[in-house]
C-alpha cells in the first residue's frame, strides 16, 4: 500500500494527507476556508497541528486546501476538526457527540468487529450521584442518546445506560465511573452520518483531567498523567481512539511526547481506512464514526462488541507505536472477505502499512523479524513467479507470517487491490443481505482470486497456483474471460 502521507523522519511529523476524497459524504457542517481561525490561539490546537507537520500559517497560506483537507475523510485534519467540535467548548459543559450507527449495523456494514460508540466526558460520578444533561428538543428523528458510566480499570464496562430525552434528563450513576455518552442512529441508510448532537452538562459531576488531542496543550500532559481519576486511570482521546491508562503506567509515561503518540494513533486509523477502500463514494465506503477503546491495563488482544484493543505491552504507552499496537488495531479493521484461518494473517496487511508510514520503505524484516524472507519491491508478484518457488497455502504447512507473503506481494505490486477488495466486498455483502454467496471459505477464495485479478488488471492465476492457493474451475474461467495480461 502506497500513501501520499509524507513523514519527516527527524521528527516523525505528518506533513500532508492522502488524496482520497470524501465524495458524497454527508458532512455536517462542511468545513469552510478559515474554519480553524476560532482555534488559532488555542495551544492545544497548534500543538496538534505541529504534531501533524502543519501550522496556522500553512492553513492561512492556502485556505481552500485547508478546507478540502478538513472535508476529506481520509485526512487526519478531518478527524482533528471533529475532535474540536466534540470538546472545544468543554469548559462551558457543551459537547457535540457524533451520531454513530448502531452496533449491529456498524458491524454488518463494515464487515469488521463492532466499534465503541461512547465518548467520554471529562467528569466522574460516584454511585448514586446525578448529572443533569440537556439535548435539543428537536433531536433528529430516530436518533437516540444515552448516558452511562465507564467502570473498571479500562472503562470498558458501560454501566447503567439511561436514555437522554429531548430537553433535560437527570442521569443517576448506578456505580462509580467516568461519564460516557452515545448518540446513535438505528437506520441503515445513515441520513445523519457526519452529524452530531449538542449535549450540555447543566449540573453534577466532578471534573476529570483528560488529554484530548487538539484541545489540551501538550505541556499539560505531565500533570494529567500524574492525576488519575476515581477509577485509577488516565483517559486520553486521539480523535478516533479512547484510551485508558492505569495510573502507574501513566505516571511512568509523564515525560513522553504525548502529541506524537496521539498523532500515531490517529494517523494509523486513517491509513487503515485507506487500506480498506473507505473513499466516501457510497454508503459502504464511509468510515465508521465510532471509536476504538484502547486499554493499556491488559495485553495483548483485540475484541469486537466494544471495539477493544488490549495494548499493555511492556514499556507502553510511549511516544511511538510499533508492531504490537499496529497488529491489535489491525484486528479492528479486518474485512469479512478473509476466509477461515486468516485471522492472524490478513491482520498484518495493516501492520505492514503502518510500518511503511512511520518507518518508510524499509525491508519488511525491519517491521518484524519473521518477515526476513519478504522483499518490498514493485515487481514482487512477477519476481515470485520467476523465482520458481512453490508453496502449499491451502494444503497447510505455512505459518501466519509466511501466508502473509501472498497478500503482501500483491499489495507491493498492485496497491489498488486491497482498497478494491474491502470496498467491493462490503458493497456486495450489503449488511449481510447477500451473505449466502460468501458463506463458505471456498466461496470467499473464489471471489478473492477473481477480484484481486480484476483490481490488479493482471491475470494472477499463475501467481496463486505457485502459492498453492486452491480455487475453483469457475473462478479460473472467470479470470481467463477477462483476457488480462500476465503480471
Amino acid at each position: 500500500m502506497h500513501f501520499t502521507f509524507r513523514v519527516a523522519l527527524a521528527g516523525s511529523l505528518l506533513a500532508a494527507a492522502s488524496t482520497i476524497q470524501a465524495q458524497g459524504a454527508a458532512l455536517q457542517p462542511p468545513a469552510e476556508p478559515g474554519w480553524w481561525r476560532s482555534h488559532a490561539n488555542s495551544t492545544g490546537f497548534t500543538d496538534a497541528l505541529a504534531s501533524l507537520g502543519l501550522s496556522t500559517d500553512d492553513l492561512a497560506r492556502s485556505p481552500s486546501d485547508g478546507a478540502d483537507q478538513a472535508n476529506n475523510l481520509a485526512d487526519p485534519l478531518h478527524w482533528l476538526r471533529r475532535t474540536l467540535r466534540i470538546y472545544s467548548a468543554e469548559d462551558s459543559g457543551v459537547f457535540h457527540i457524533p451520531v454513530t450507527e448502531s452496533h449491529a449495523n456498524g458491524r454488518d456494514r463494515n464487515t469488521t468487529q463492532g466499534k465503541n460508540s461512547h465518548f467520554a466526558l471529562p467528569y466522574t460520578l460516584d454511585r448514586g450521584e446525578s448529572m443533569v444533561l440537556k439535548v435539543p428538543a428537536d433531536l433528529p428523528a430516530g436518533v437516540g442518546c444515552a448516558a452511562a458510566v465507564g467502570t473498571g480499570p479500562s472503562l470498558l464496562h458501560e454501566t447503567g445506560a439511561q436514555g437522554i430525552r429531548p430537553g433535560t434528563t437527570t442521569f443517576v450513576a448506578p456505580a462509580k465511573g467516568v461519564v460516557i455518552v452515545t448518540c446513535q442512529d438505528p437506520s441503515k441508510d445513515m441520513p445523519f452520518y457526519g452529524h452530531d448532537v449538542e449535549v450540555t452538562v447543566l449540573s453534577g459531576g466532578a471534573p476529570m483531567p483528560m488529554y484530548v488531542f487538539g484541545v489540551t496543550p501538550a505541556s499539560a500532559w505531565k500533570a494529567i498523567a500524574t492525576s488519575p481519576n476515581v477509577m485509577g486511570t488516565v483517559v486520553t482521546f486521539s480523535g478516533r481512539t479512547r484510551s485508558s491508562i492505569a495510573a502507574p503506567k501513566a505516571a511512568r509515561a509523564k515525560d513522553a511526547d504525548i502529541g506524537r503518540l496521539m498523532r500515531e494513533q490517529l494517523v494509523t486509523s486513517v491509513v487503515y481506512d485507506v487500506v480498506n477502500g473507505y473513499d466516501g463514494t457510497n454508503l459502504f465506503a464511509l468510515p465508521t464514526q465510532g471509536l476504538v477503546a484502547a486499554n493499556y491495563d491488559k495485553c495483548c488482544s483485540s475484541a469486537g462488541g466494544l471495539g477493544v484493543v488490549n495494548i499493555g505491552f511492556p514499556g507502553r504507552p510511549s511516544a511511538s507505536t510499533s508492531w504490537g499496537e499496529w497488529h491489535e488495531f489491525g484486528h479492528q479493521n479486518q474485512q469479512g472477505w478473509g476466509w477461515g484461518g486468516l485471522g492472524e494473517v490478513t491482520v498484518n496487511i495493516y501492520s505492514l502499512a503502518a510500518c511503511q508510514l512511520f518507518r518508510g520503505d524499509v525491508p519488511p524484516k525491519n517491521c518484524h523479524g519473521q518477515l526476513a524472507y519478504l522483499e518490498r519491491r514493485p515487481d514482487a508478484v512477477r519476481h515470485f513467479i520467476d523465482s520458481g518457488q512453490q508453496y502449499t497455502f491451502s494444503a497447510g504447512g505455512l505459518n501466519e507470517f509466511k501466508k502473509l507473503g501472498l497478500f503482501a506481494q500483491i499489495d507491493f505490486s498492485y496497491p489498488k487491490v486491497m482498497p478494491h477488495l474491502g470496498k467491493t466486498y462490503r458493497t456486495a455483502f450489503n449488511y449481510g443481505d447477500n451473505g449466502g454467496i460468501f458463506r463458505t471459505s471456498q466461496q470467499k477464495i473464489d471471489w478473492f482470486v477473481i477480484e484481486a485479478s480484476r483490481a490488479a488488471g493482471r491475470d494472477l492465476s499463475l501467481f496463486f497456483d505457485r502459492w498453492g492457493l486452491v480455487y475453483g474451475a469457475a473462478a479460473r474461467q472467470a479470470i481467463a474471460s477477462m483476457h488480462l495480461p500476465e503480471p
